[in-house]
């Protein structure tokens, strides 16, 4: 009965989601990588294993911290073979998974002798699509639901990647990196936030551990953004921040 419940279509299509969105991210990470010339091909590879590998891992020890998910613990300590399925296919944290790439691009910084803002450029934007694509799959699962029938993980998606193609359309214009990376962590921080409001936590800690996170993403964008050259001007000629997103950069 275990074996059919695990391969139940909404399993199978759960698991598809999430591997989509860590291909897409791929995709984009070397979208990015040609137009700006970050890594070779070969080092954008071997960041991106990097990546996904301390991901997954920060993204399940986080669950297990903030939950406090004594469940996944009993299904990892358990001889039943499917038990450790259940605890390998289910219970993670995106958030706990971005702060460990956060960790990670810190690392890759000075592995490859990089600045840490054009290894965030590669990550930093491209999480948001991953996001969004990625809440299919829990709208699918039934997970990450929210307070009401509305499914929350949807409107997740829908916001989050208008949000991503905004950004888009910024790359296109050729902004600043620090308004890309930085615009990236406030307008992800700054959904997550409000969404998380609505959504039902296992317990208040993870909810209080999310909105904490979710500021410092705004905060972090913001002083990342405030460090852009037309930014520091704009401010000297008593100009419009808003000014920074009209037009096509010089």
């Amino acid at each position: 009965m275990v074996v059919e419940r695990w391969v139940k279509m909404e399993n199978i299509l759960y698991l598809t989601t999430i591997s989509a969105g860590f291909i897409i991210l791929f995709i984009f990470i070397l979208f990015l990588n040609k137009k700006y010339t970050i890594l070779s091909i070969e080092n954008c590879i071997y960041s991106y294993i990097i990546f996904l590998i301390i991901f997954i891992l920060f993204s399940k020890i986080i669950h297990l911290f903030i939950d406090f998910d004594l469940n996944s613990m009993s299904y990892l300590l358990s001889n039943n073979i499917y038990d450790k399925l259940k605890f390998v296919f289910s219970g993670y944290s995106f958030i706990g998974g971005y702060i460990g790439g956060l960790l990670v691009i810190l690392v890759l910084s000075k592995l490859f002798k990089k600045d840490k803002l054009d290894i965030m450029l590669l990550y930093i934007p491209n999480i948001i699509i991953m996001y969004s694509i990625m809440k299919i799959g829990c709208y699918i699962k039934g997970c990450c639901y929210g307070v009401t029938n509305i499914p929350i993980q949807l409107i997740e998606t829908f916001i989050n990647l208008i949000a991503f193609i905004y950004i888009l359309i910024l790359i296109n214009k050729n902004k600043e990196k620090n308004i890309i990376v930085g615009l990236s962590f406030i307008l992800f921080g700054s959904l997550r936030f409000m969404v998380s409001i609505f959504r039902v936590f296992v317990n208040k800690y993870t909810f209080i551990f999310i909105e904490l996170f979710c500021l410092f993403l705004i905060i972090l964008g913001i002083k990342i953004m405030m460090k852009c050259n037309n930014c520091r001007t704009n401010i000297k000629e008593n100009k419009n921040f808003i000014d920074l997103f009209k037009g096509e950069e010089k």
